[in-house]
């Protein structure tokens, strides 16, 4: 005995509404899923804060890779003052008040001695 297209086609209903549910459920469960980032420890936000700041002084990279890098950064708790004055510093550069963020540079400079040279 042959069943016609008719009768399949509840099954073929179910079957589309179980992949369905499923791939909204994976999606759920990915878009829950916190993403953990590895705060630097003191050391490393040292040593990568020194080279982002000396490559921009060298002219090796720009103003905007140098924000977005600071950006990216995952930050150790006792750095967050520093890290603020660097962002809002290359802020400026990229506003065009490059002579007060030079100054602001150099200032953070004469205060944080670890811009001077890395920690080895």
């Amino acid at each position: 005995m042959q069943l016609s297209h008719r009768t399949w086609f509840p099954f073929i209903l179910v079957g589309l509404t179980l992949a369905l549910m499923l791939g909204v459920y994976a999606f759920i469960v990915q878009q829950n899923t916190p993403i953990t980032r590895q705060v630097l420890t003191q050391e490393e936000y040292h040593q990568e804060v020194f080279l982002l700041v000396e490559n921009y002084s060298l002219g090796s990279e720009s103003a905007q890779s140098v924000y977005n890098s600071l950006l990216a950064l995952h930050i150790p708790e006792s750095e967050k003052d520093v890290h603020l004055e660097l962002v809002l510093l290359f802020g400026k550069v990229l506003a065009g008040e490059i002579d007060s963020a030079d100054n602001g540079i150099t200032e953070l400079r004469s205060t944080h001695d670890w811009l001077l040279e890395p920690n080895e």
